[in-house]
């Protein structure tokens, strides 16, 4: 596999936090999108288990879909942060 150099004319924001809506509430795997474009990009490490807590990815998703009036994709996102945060409360147990 070829590695490029990041060049910051290429990022697409938009796509950075649709994927990283993709992989929080289950739609897609980090996996899926990186066989579909190398070059994708995510606003936390999508290999690493992610722990919903205040002012976190989903809090920042939430914010950034709400500006755009994306409803429905903040609503997705608010239920999912309900569900991980009650599956993390029974995993320590």
């Amino acid at each position: 596999m070829k590695i490029s150099k990041f060049n910051i004319s290429d990022f697409n924001e938009y796509n950075c936090m649709y994927n990283s809506y993709l992989v929080l509430v289950g739609k897609a795997s980090f996996e899926d999108l990186l066989e579909k474009d190398l070059n994708c990009a995510f606003i936390f490490d999508p290999t690493e288990f992610h722990i919903p807590m205040n002012d976190d990815a989903y809090d920042v998703l939430i914010n950034y879909f709400e500006q755009l009036e994306q409803y429905s994709v903040c609503k997705e996102l608010v239920e999912a942060k309900r569900i991980a945060k009650i599956l993390i409360t029974y995993q320590d147990f």
